[in-house]
């Protein structure tokens, strides 16, 4: 859960006697953004601006992992393979109406209602405005969720090919955005 500030412990122990004399636990507080965004710098997420920036991607909680309980004409609406197609991925989210025509890729809202909308994978690769369409969806997602809908995003095979290091579906123009919008707080 987004909202709870979770506690690491780490125990350690020494030899000795029947082996409970000597053992101390300590708790360590880590800062909740330091939890959810290890990679980044102490500094980074200092960076007020930065942080703002991180938190464009943030997903709301899932409501559960299985969805059972759905009105009768609730609608469903299932599309995948954006891959970085901002203006694409904006015309099926106004055809498909959960995205108001008249809002912007950089301030969408979320006309859905109650819609469950999924994404099906393949958001990155082999396009130009990959971040641009996780933050037009991540704050649909938001969105959705306030009204009462859902716009839930599953990984594809090009995000398992991304997060295991294989990018040669990767265009140039991805990677640049990447380095101008999140390469900056890594590399800090």
């Amino acid at each position: 859960h987004y909202g709870s500030s979770l506690t690491r412990q780490f125990s350690t122990s020494t030899s000795g006697g029947s082996g409970n004399e000597g053992n101390a636990s300590a708790k360590v507080e880590e800062p909740e953004s330091k939890k959810r965004y290890p990679t980044l710098t102490a500094a980074a997420l200092a960076d007020e601006a930065m942080a703002a920036k991180i938190h464009e991607y943030d997903l709301p909680p899932p409501p559960s992992d299985i969805i059972t309980d759905l009105d009768p004409g609730r609608r469903i609406v299932t599309f995948g393979d954006v891959h970085g197609d901002i203006q694409a991925l904006k015309g099926f989210l106004v055809t498909a109406g959960v995205m108001d025509p008249s809002s912007s890729v950089e301030e969408p809202v979320w006309s859905g209602g109650n819609t469950i909308c999924v994404q099906c994978g393949d958001i990155l690769d082999r396009g130009d405005d990959e971040l641009a369409c996780f933050r037009l969806l991540t704050t649909l997602s938001r969105q959705a969720r306030d009204a009462g809908g859902e716009l839930i995003m599953l990984y594809g095979n090009h995000e398992s090919l991304n997060t295991v290091g294989l990018f040669q579906y990767a265009y140039s123009g991805g990677n640049a955005e990447f380095e101008r919008d999140i390469g900056a707080a890594i590399d800090t």
